[in-house]
């Protein structure tokens, strides 16, 4: 029960950190921002359900199952 204690006497002082809170802020906005990109240009295979490419004017064929797709995650829902 040592341990549990020392714990929350941990939790209790509080948390601190040494990197500033600008770069924790900017690599959330690095993040989200990510994300926005790599869903316009990725999606799911339909079948296999692996990240591909984006299919927007023709079908293409995934890589790992071999099978045409050619409509986006927008189009799915």
């Amino acid at each position: 029960m040592k341990t549990v204690s020392a714990i929350l006497d941990w939790v209790a002082i509080g948390f601190t950190t040494v990197i500033p809170e600008v770069f924790i802020f900017g690599a959330a906005v690095f993040v989200v921002a990510a994300w926005v990109v790599l869903a316009r240009l990725y999606q799911r295979c339909p079948h296999c359900h692996r990240f591909v490419r984006r299919a927007y004017a023709r079908h293409l064929q995934c890589p790992r199952c071999g099978r045409q797709y050619y409509y986006g995650l927008r189009a799915m829902r």
